[in-house]
């Protein structure tokens, strides 16, 4: 007999499961649950391309897509925060 837990997890919902699991960081405050995913970067320069690659932007949009497909999923508080060497994506429920 099929668990119905295994006919929700699809590839996005595991995507983020490893996410959570390899960049994550989990608290419950009580009130407030939380997930914050780290995703580090460096401006690195290449030798022999003279093309910026400006990961902190890159990361921002793509995670606009992970957004979207968690706003689909879950009833939660979903953003974006930046420092100056990780971009973070932040849940609260």
């Amino acid at each position: 007999m099929k668990k119905p837990f295994l006919d929700y997890i699809d590839p996005d919902v595991a995507y983020f499961i490893g996410l959570v699991t390899a960049r994550g960081e989990i608290s419950d405050s009580g009130r407030v649950k939380r997930i914050s995913i780290e995703f580090p970067f460096r401006n690195l320069k290449v030798e022999g391309v003279k093309k910026k690659i400006a990961q902190k932007d890159q990361i921002l949009l793509s995670l606009d897509h992970v957004i979207n497909r968690v706003n689909e999923l879950a009833d939660v508080n979903l953003r974006k925060d930046e420092s100056e060497r990780s971009v973070y994506l932040i849940m609260k429920h």
